[in-house]
């Protein structure tokens, strides 16, 4: 399988959209930052998707600078431009834990890793 656990920093804030019939079903977008762990000078952007109720909680709860824990199944996509291949990365989260809610202290001491 091709699950993940990994650590970010929310770096954009949390978006929502609603789906299905009667805007039933949710899905929220967030896009945060990683530290490589043998490289810490490389870092790279992610995009986390969250569906369901646990998507209604994040968007609640959680705002830029926050870290959080993530755990799901990751999907990397090649997408071929005319000069260079992109890599993006996705994960589709099973679960979010709270790691540090940086958005609650101070902004002057807000990079705790990156």
């Amino acid at each position: 399988m091709n699950s993940i656990s990994l650590i970010i920093k929310i770096i954009e804030e949390p978006t929502q959209q609603f789906l299905g019939y009667n805007n039933n079903l949710t899905v929220t977008e967030i896009i945060g930052k990683y530290v490589a762990r043998r490289n810490r000078d490389y870092i790279n952007t992610v995009k986390i998707k969250v569906w369901g109720n646990l998507g209604s909680q994040i968007k609640q709860h959680y705002n830029i600078g926050d870290y959080i824990l993530v755990e799901g199944f990751i999907n990397i996509k090649n997408e071929k431009n005319w000069t260079t291949p992109n890599l993006n990365v996705e994960i589709v989260a099973k679960r979010i834990y709270p790691f540090l809610l940086d958005s609650q202290k101070n902004k002057e001491n807000s990079s705790l890793l990156f």
